[in-house]
């Protein structure tokens, strides 16, 4: 289920990726600006120059790398980090409490996918929190058309529903995890570029 809501970037990813777009544009620059001194300070030929670049480039890169996975370090440790709002529980219990039993065991395993979830992390008003509307009002409209008529129909289409919502939690789920593993690298890289390894 595709969402409209855009993710907010986190300020890290935005230095990290900056960093890795640079870089070729800026290694340019370094080698017209060491090119020119080299010609302005009569230190040899374009040969010597050439014979020079190899040095060079390994200083540059060392140099950006580290600088590099500094800012990205710094970035991520100066993100804010104060305890996220609690998301609005009472959706998914409500959920949980009118749909179990009521759509069919495809809605049911469904639903126990998203409790095994446990949706969360994010301010009210968030996407997941979004989801979570929607599904308690699903799963109310759904029981209140339940009337003995076209009951199998209605029941398949809500259960079709709430597996979407449960497949879009999941997803999120997996992002979240991605995105802490690659933080944790991140700050691992800052740490030991910053400290040195013998000194962790």
């Amino acid at each position: 289920m595709g969402s409209p809501v855009l993710r907010k970037i986190p300020l890290w990813k935005l230095v990290g990726g900056a960093a890795v777009h640079a870089v070729a544009p800026l290694y340019l620059l370094a080698l017209g600006v060491d090119g020119w001194r080299f010609a302005a300070g009569g230190q040899g030929d374009l040969a010597a120059w050439l014979a020079h670049v190899p040095g060079l480039s390994a200083w540059f890169f060392a140099l950006y790398a580290a600088g590099g996975a500094g800012a990205t370090g710094l970035a991520a440790l100066l993100a804010p980090a104060g305890p996220a709002p609690e998301l609005h529980q009472d959706h998914l219990s409500a959920a949980l409490a009118q749909g179990r039993g009521r759509f069919g065991p495809q809605a049911d395993a469904a639903l126990e996918r998203i409790a095994a979830l446990r949706p969360g992390g994010e301010a009210p008003g968030g996407e997941a929190d979004a989801m979570l509307r929607d599904l308690a009002a699903m799963v109310a409209a759904g029981r209140a058309a339940l009337n003995g008529q076209d009951d199998a129909q209605i029941r398949a289409m809500t259960a079709q529903a709430i597996e979407r919502i449960a497949d879009e939690l999941a997803e999120q789920a997996r992002a979240r995890t991605a995105e802490a593993q690659d933080k944790a690298r991140i700050m691992a890289t800052y740490v030991g570029q910053r400290y040195g390894q013998d000194e962790l």
